[in-house]
């Protein structure tokens, strides 16, 4: 048995072949025969979620509980929130903003832009909106 790792350097300038795979094709990877097509079936994938678009964001907190609408912090809370887009498949970046960062911080997480800790630093009221695709998701969070 061969065990097989492939990293984002594999991957990166695989010919656009993709197309040319063939039912017989993936049967020959499913026996395991030809383990030369992986990387061409990675392509494919990665080509068909590109073409996924985002129907919509939902954002949780770091038990998974999804936030809806509005979200209420007492000054020097931390809170972790994750924007998540449906479907999970697609491949489209996530991004967030901040009305005003005088009453809540944001850090994105520079592993993982869906992921941000906001804390809150002074009574009063900002907006953070998630976006990913053509879906966004908005939380009034009020600090006390």
């Amino acid at each position: 048995m061969v065990n097989l790792e492939i990293t984002r350097e594999g991957y990166e300038g695989i010919p656009a072949m993709a197309e040319t795979l063939t039912e017989d094709d993936l049967r020959q990877v499913a026996r395991g025969r030809d383990v030369q097509l992986i990387p061409h079936l990675v392509a494919a994938v990665k080509k068909a979620q590109e073409g996924i678009a985002v129907t919509g964001v939902t954002v949780t907190d770091g038990n998974g509980n999804t936030i809806s609408g509005t979200l209420t912090l007492k000054v020097g809370d931390e809170v972790t929130l994750t924007g998540k887009h449906e479907p999970a498949t697609s491949t489209a970046a996530t991004g967030w903003t901040n009305s005003d960062s005088t009453y809540a911080s944001m850090a994105v997480d520079p592993d993982d832009t869906r992921v941000i800790t906001v804390k809150a630093l002074a009574a009063g009221l900002t907006n953070l909106s998630c976006t990913s695709g053509a879906g966004s998701a908005t939380i009034a969070v009020t600090v006390q």
